[in-house]
């Protein structure tokens, strides 16, 4: 009787005032009642589910017949990944720290910062690095950049292509006019003489993007989407810098293969292998964390070393220096400014 009491107080205590269960709650005296009543509260929540799964069902037909009409492509990665598990946010593992979202974000900000501007600046010898680029010809003299070159970048860009925080979409950029491209490339002239970009153009967003689904900060994957005006540049100049390693010989001509295309001649040479009964062995590594402790000194002096004109990478690493704001699932943090520019990561 004692705990059947202690139950019935301690659903009239979590039961709001308004809700219809609470007269029901009220009437209740023995056990017998609870166990009816419970039966009464099973019923409605299995009414209740088989309603939910029934709308589920007709949203879930109702996404996929719009995004086959429209684009394919949201249904295929469904397909290919599966349901996205929903991660809780955390329950505070720190003293002092509230749980929730900030939490994540502050997470983010103690854990990616710590490898983007670490205490010790101090730069790493590369010196044996550059006596194996002495067989590449010289870097060829490009002069400035033309407007047919800017146009083939554009033409190439899809409209749905991110933009950054200086405010210009991609799709803006392809609709300007060809008047537009000598200001355009007036304005790329000052910025590989100086070195440097302007004030507007010195904020990068790092989209913080979930991997493995745990809540660690680590396992995510940052993306920084730099300004549109700066992609715009530096992959007219990329252009030309991947003709010159495949003139080399360090790149193949042509695209490259996607990782899943690579993933799957692995297999079929696998495979072959196993059917011939021929030994494969291999090796693969993984550098965690590779891009995030890769010092901005050393492509300097990589690329002095192989003759890239300054004009080329200066702007490249000025970008890649600038200040950074994490965002993370719907928010954001302030606008951290890097001490000492060491650390490189990958470009959108």
């Amino acid at each position: 009787a004692l705990v059947v009491s202690r139950i019935i107080a301690a659903l009239h205590r979590a039961e709001p005032a308004t809700s219809p269960w609470k007269a029901k709650l009220n009437r209740l005296t023995t056990a017998e009642q609870l166990e009816v009543l419970a039966g009464e509260a099973e019923t409605e929540y299995r009414a209740i589910a088989d309603a939910q799964k029934k709308a589920r069902m007709i949203d879930w037909h109702a996404w996929c017949n719009e995004a086959l009409a429209k684009c394919a492509g949201p249904v295929y990665r469904w397909i290919r990944n599966g349901p996205v598990e929903h991660v809780p946010p955390p329950a505070g593992s720190r003293p002092n720290r509230e749980a929730g979202p900030y939490a994540i974000l502050q997470d983010l900000d103690e854990f990616w910062w710590g490898l983007w501007d670490p205490a010790d600046h101090s730069p790493p010898d590369v010196s044996g690095w550059t006596q194996h680029l002495s067989h590449l010809p010289a870097y060829p003299d490009h002069g400035r950049l033309t407007p047919a070159q800017i146009r083939r970048v554009l033409k190439r860009w899809s409209k749905r292509k991110a933009s950054g925080a200086d405010g210009w979409r991609p799709a803006e950029l392809k609709d300007l006019p060809e008047s537009a491209y000598a200001t355009l490339l007036e304005f790329f002239a000052v910025v590989e003489d100086n070195g440097e970009w302007p004030t507007a153009l010195r904020t990068s967003l790092v989209a913080m993007l979930t991997k493995g689904g745990t809540s660690d900060p680590s396992d995510r994957r940052p993306i920084v989407l730099l300004p549109a005006i700066y992609r715009l540049w530096a992959a007219a100049r990329a252009l030309q810098m991947r003709q010159w390693l495949v003139g080399a010989g360090v790149l193949k001509a042509g695209k490259g293969a996607a990782a899943n295309t690579q993933a799957a001649d692995l297999a079929l040479l696998l495979q072959e292998a196993r059917a011939k009964g021929v030994q494969v062995d291999g090796i693969a590594v993984d550098w965690s964390k590779c891009y995030d402790h890769l010092p901005l000194s050393v492509l300097e002096d990589l690329a002095m070393a192989t003759g890239i004109p300054r004009r080329v990478y200066g702007p490249m690493l000025a970008a890649y220096s600038h200040p950074r704001r994490i965002v993370a699932d719907g928010q954001t943090l302030s606008l951290i400014h890097i001490s000492e520019p060491t650390r490189l990561r990958r470009i959108s």
